[in-house]
């Protein structure tokens, strides 16, 4: 671990062995202005084949066993320019400030990676080498890619665009303490999720509700108007979903994020956590963490939420993979295929696919035709980041708590019977207090009329006591 007391290190991530090889040998015995710590785009134990974002993912947990806590200096040269937006990116996911990030030139493509607009992210964009003679769709410019106000272009050397030197090492360390000195606030900290449902009625516990993967606090209203006027319930809007904030990249930090909010919106007395599917993972968290307090929890419900674990890790989740994946949970909410094709869909870079999944639900009803396809960013990067997030408690919850699983239409009746009381074994051995209802609906019709006013009758009966 990278003592405290020194001079913050610039992270410098770079790709491919001569690249690696020549970068030790130029800062061997260099006198740089600040500590340089090289890091490879491909980290031991990880292959060439894996995703830009699981990279990123190991770098992050790199970056972090050095130096805890941020704000944090990053580079990338070659594809490790790539890797380090990304790691960026994943830092403020964790709540963690980032003040620099250089990337060295035009960026090469790898698979179908594509950086996601973020507004907090400042990059000093080191460019200065002309696109590729023969014009190859591999070589693409990150000007082309950030907004104008998300970067500083600083002249780079021409005559040797795959260089590393002490020249351009000297002009990164340069770079990184000058960015140091701008002063800018980064808006996901200052980020309130809590939005009010319903104010509900004095001396009845208030209610707080966590959205799954890609949903909204507007998907509790239902919930709200079958659990009656009376009761205060509050929402915890996912960060991301409105204009390009940074989705959290951990339970753990949004599970923070969140609780931060409840204090300061109900700062005494017991309250009801209830998580519908990766909300549940959250609100399982929170939960923890108030236990590990003095605050009482009067009821923990888990809504068809996989116990943690369960998911594929970041390598496995492709950006085509994330979509199909979206759809999916699309036709669910609609109980109807939206009809997209995979082939179409895998010619296409994300702002395309967005479309065509805009298109059908327009078609369908369920969306306005006045809507254009940029609606569906926010839920869709929410939705992309949960599914990348691993959970792994740190212990159990003790308290009362109660699982919902519902059925999948899309297995038969012993698949569901299997998977359902599997679920169950999960959280049983984090919970183990737990109690289950198999409601009716699907995943995401549980919040809907009218398997939603069952879910609600269900609710009531037991939490009356509490409330």
């Amino acid at each position: 671990m990278i003592s405290l007391n020194s001079e913050r290190p610039l992270f410098v991530i770079v790709d491919g062995q001569d690249i690696d090889a020549i970068f030790d040998i130029e800062v061997d015995g260099f006198d740089a202005a600040i500590p340089i710590v090289r890091l490879s785009a491909s980290p031991a134990g990880m292959t060439q084949t894996l995703n830009i974002e699981s990279r990123a993912m190991k770098t992050v947990e790199m970056i972090r066993r050095m130096q805890p806590t941020g704000p944090y200096r990053l580079a990338g040269y070659f594809q490790g320019s790539l890797v380090a937006y990304e790691t960026a990116f994943l830092l403020v996911g964790h709540e963690q400030a980032v003040d620099f990030v250089g990337l060295i030139g035009e960026w090469v493509r790898c698979g179908d990676y594509e950086p996601q607009q973020a507004a907090s992210i400042q990059v000093d964009l080191f460019a200065g080498f002309e696109r590729a003679s023969d014009g190859t769709s591999e070589v693409r410019d990150w000007r082309a890619l950030l907004s104008a106000s998300q970067f500083r272009q600083v002249a780079f050397p021409r005559e040797q665009p795959f260089a590393i030197n002490r020249e351009v090492v000297r002009m990164l360390t340069e770079a990184a303490t000058k960015a140091s000195e701008r002063a800018y606030e980064i808006p996901e900290m200052l980020y309130n999720p809590a939005v009010v449902i319903q104010a509900g009625q004095h001396g009845h516990t208030p209610l707080f509700c966590i959205p799954g993967a890609g949903g909204t606090v507007a998907g509790y209203v239902g919930l709200a108007a079958a659990l009656g006027r009376d009761w205060p319930i509050y929402g915890l809007q996912p960060r991301g979903l409105e204009s390009s904030l940074i989705p959290h990249s951990s339970v753990e930090a949004a599970a923070d994020k969140y609780l931060q909010a409840i204090e300061e919106s109900q700062p005494r007395g017991a309250i009801h956590l209830l998580g519908h599917s990766f909300g549940g993972w959250v609100a399982f968290e929170i939960a923890r963490k108030i236990c590990a307090g003095n605050r009482e929890i009067a009821s923990l419900t888990l809504v068809d939420s996989d116990a943690p674990g369960r998911r594929l890790i970041a390598s496995q989740h492709t950006a085509l993979s994330l979509v199909e994946e979206y759809i999916e949970m699309l036709e669910l909410a609609a109980e109807q295929p939206l009809g997209i094709e995979r082939e179409p869909l895998e010619s296409a870079n994300q702002a395309k696919r967005l479309a065509m999944i805009h298109s059908e639900m327009v078609r369908l009803g369920l969306l306005s035709a006045r809507t254009r396809s940029s609606v569906l960013e926010g839920s869709m990067r929410t939705f992309s980041s949960a599914l990348r997030t691993a959970y792994q408690p740190q212990g159990e919850y003790p308290g009362p708590t109660r699982l919902v699983v519902v059925p999948d239409i899309r297995l038969d009746f012993h698949t569901n019977e299997k998977l359902n009381s599997q679920k169950i074994s999960n959280w049983q051995s984090l919970a183990p207090r737990l109690s289950y209802w198999e409601g009716p609906g699907n995943h995401l019709t549980i919040l809907q009329p009218p398997a939603v006013w069952e879910l609600a009758k269900w609710w009531l009966a037991g939490s009356e006591s509490l409330g």
